[in-house]
Order: C-alpha cells, then sequence, then structure tokens
C-alpha cells in the first residue's frame, strides 16, 4: 500500500492486555530511557497507545505513559485498573496510576516544576497541547525529537513471528484469487473474494481497505474498487493486507486476464526489476533515501520517472504505515529487524499501472522477505 499520510492508531475501545511488543519490550524502553538522558530532557510523554504498547508491551484503548532515566509510569482509567496492576506486578519496570480526570491534571504530581518534558507533537491535537501547558505552566514542553520513532522500529521475534503469519496469509489468498478470477467479475467482487480468503484464513481483518483495479483503472494508486467489470487483457491490480495479534501486512500484485501484451510485458518487466534492485539495497546502516534512490533509478532510466510518483515504502507493524518513509526524503538509517515494504510502480493514465510490493525484514546483511507470492507476470488465464 503506498503511503501518503501517517495512519494513526483506531481506538478499538479493547480490552487492555499484554501483545507480542512485551518481550523483547525491555530493550526497547532502555533505549528510550537513554534518549532521555542523551536529549537532556527530564521525561518524555507518550500519548500514542501503538507506541505506548511497542514500548511497555501493555495494550489499552485510553492510556498515556511518562518516561524518565530511572522511572516509567502508565496511565489509564477505572476501566483498565485491574489489567494495568496485573500487568505491572508482572513487568515490575512500570508503575500505573490510575486516570481521575480527562484534562492532563494527573501529571501534575509527576512533572515537578523546572522539568523538560517532550511530548509528541504530532499526536496531541493543538487543544490538547494548550491544556497540557495549562495544567504545567512552570514546565518546558519540548517537541519529542522526531528520532525517536527510531527506537520502536525494530521488532522483537514475537512480532516478526506475528507479521510472516499475516503475509503468509495474504500469499495464500492471493493464489485463491489468481486460480478463481474470472472475466466478467468487478473488481467489488474480487476485492471480496480477497477478504473473505484471507478471514477464513485466520486474518483477524483486512489492514487496510481492499484495492482491486481493472485495465486502465490499474493507473490509480489508490483507486476505490468498483462496479467495473474484468475483460480479457486487462491489468488486475491486487493491494491488500491482513491482521494477525494485531500486527499487519501489505503486498501488492498485478497480473493480466490472459494473454499479456508486448507493452504489458515490457513495463512489468521494469517494475520488476526496480523492485529487485530496491530490495538488494536494503540492509542495516543504509539510508531509506538511498533505497529509494535505487528503484526510481531503474523506472527512470526507463523512460517512466513522471510515471513513479509516490515513495518506494514505508514501514509496517501494528500501522499499516509506520516510520521510516522508504522515499527520497527520508535519510533515516535503517536498523536490524525494522519491517518495510518495497513497492515501485509505473502508472499510465491511458494504459494503465503496475505496482509489485513485498514486504521485507531489515537485516544487518540483506534483508529477509516476507511475501513469497509469485512476482513474474501471471496471465491469469493460463494457469487453469
Amino acid at each position: 500500500m503506498t503511503e501518503t499520510d501517517q495512519v494513526k492508531p483506531t481506538q478499538t475501545g479493547q480490552a487492555p492486555h499484554t501483545s507480542p511488543a512485551s518481550e523483547g519490550s525491555h530493550e526497547r524502553l532502555a533505549e528510550a530511557q537513554a534518549f532521555v538522558t542523551h536529549h537532556r530532557y527530564t521525561h518524555i510523554i507518550l500519548s500514542d497507545s501503538v507506541d505506548i504498547e511497542y514500548l511497555s508491551g501493555f495494550r489499552s484503548s485510553n492510556v498515556h505513559c511518562l518516561v524518565t532515566a530511572r522511572k516509567n509510569i502508565l496511565f489509564s482509567d477505572f476501566r483498565y485498573k485491574e489489567a494495568a496492576l496485573a500487568f505491572c506486578k508482572l513487568s515490575r519496570t512500570w508503575k500505573f496510576s490510575e486516570i481521575r480526570e480527562s484534562d492532563f491534571s494527573f501529571f501534575r504530581t509527576f512533572i515537578p516544576k523546572g522539568s523538560v518534558a517532550a511530548y509528541q507533537s504530532d499526536v496531541l491535537t493543538v487543544d490538547q497541547f494548550a491544556t497540557l501547558r495549562k495544567i504545567l505552566p512552570d514546565v518546558k514542553l519540548v517537541k519529542l525529537h522526531q528520532s525517536f520513532a527510531g527506537v520502536l522500529q525494530p521488532k522483537t521475534e514475537p512480532e516478526l513471528q506475528s507479521l510472516r503469519q499475516a503475509a503468509a496469509i495474504g500469499d495464500r489468498a492471493f493464489d485463491h484469487v489468481v486460480r478463481t478470477v474470472r472475466a466478467g467479475m468487478t473488481e467489488i467482487d474480487v476485492a471480496r473474494i480477497i477478504e473473505n480468503r484471507c478471514r477464513t484464513l485466520g486474518s483477524e481483518k483486512p489492514s487496510f481497505d481492499t484495492i482491486v483495479l481493472f485495465g486502465r483503472r490499474a493507473a490509480l494508486p489508490h483507486g476505490q474498487p468498483s462496479g467495473v467489470r474484468l475483460a480479457a487483457g486487462d491489468w488486475v491490480l491486487c493491494d491488500f493486507g491482513c491482521t494477525v495479534n494485531g500486527f499487519c501486512s501489505d503486498m501488492t500484485r498485478t497480473f493480466v486476464m490472459g494473454k499479456a501484451s508486448s507493452r504489458q510485458k515490457r513495463i512489468y518487466d521494469i517494475v520488476l526489476r526496480a523492485q529487485e534492485s530496491g530490495k538488494n539495497a536494503v540492509a542495516a546502516g543504509v539510508k531509506a533515501c538511498d533505497v529509494d534512490a535505487r528503484c526510481r533509478s531503474v523506472i527512470s532510466k526507463a523512460g517512466f520517472g513522471k510515471q513513479f510518483g509516490h515513495a518506494t515504502g514505508h514501514g509496517v507493524g501494528r500501522r499499516i504505515h509506520e516510520s521510516p518513509r522508504i522515499s527520497k526524503n527520508d535519510t533515516t538509517i535503517l536498523r536490524n529487524k525494522t519491517v518495510i515494504t518495497i513497492e515501485p510502480g509505473i502508472y499510465i493514465p491511458s494504459f494503465g499501472g503496475v505496482r509489485i510490493e513485498d514486504m521485507v525484514i531489515v537485516r544487518d546483511v540483506g534483508c529477509e522477505v516476507m511475501t513469497h507470492a509469485p512476482r513474474t507476470l501471471i496471465e491469469a488465464g493460463g494457469i487453469r
């Protein structure tokens, strides 16, 4: 799924519990505490429930936390008190404080005058920040440095296992679709087939709205499935994802219904070569922008640079879009065990479009590909 805007987590209201993040979260917490010292903060205020889960392993729809160099406090309301107390008893690295107000006044006890508290400026609304500033008038409030995202990017082994399982469901669902699709079906029909198959195979829910586009409409990077019917010779672009233990998968495959034309084969080959070049560039220590450049170079040299208008990829985890952004402007250094997508594309309005997307795990040397559905051009009628 191509990245346009950062997607924030949905507040589900589900009962809180420990997640796959809880195993291995101690390393993240130690790094976060070192981050406090390095940036000369006294406190970090986290208000994003997914980030808090990554850091602590505790899941709740209403939660804030404070991190200092020596102590860590979870804040949640009465509904989650027992679960939070049980969690803190097991973890011993977190303390719990019950929220009795909704105006941030609970922070007063824990952030004394003269403190330097970093907050998530991309999470709090303008009104929430105004309230926080009013509650803590004698505290210096600063924006949390954007590099903090790097603390949360590497995934733990249990998280990676959930991501692998989600990706494997997608692989099997795609195989089913290729063998099931027929001329005359609508884009909506095929999207439903994908989602139903994923659910049958164990997906909790789609990780985003499924994209299925036929023919010329495949030139719409984020088009919505419609009532357009499939005809022989059409492109079929499928971009979809699954969810396992709250962790997302994301893959795109493009194939042809029936016999592919020579032009279709040429465009597809360019995108495939670009994607392979991008994957070959991935490794810990490499800049995100350098991976993007490898993909973009292949497409530009083939004369289609203007037809590749989105970023090469994005991070994936409990959110379908996470940092880093694999784009020409993101200088983030990739870290071992970070999960990203590589998804170059070419989009020609009068002709259609091709996108090929895989999820990969950044490794110290190279990467581990998580999505294994065929990448060679499939002519759907020829495999029955």
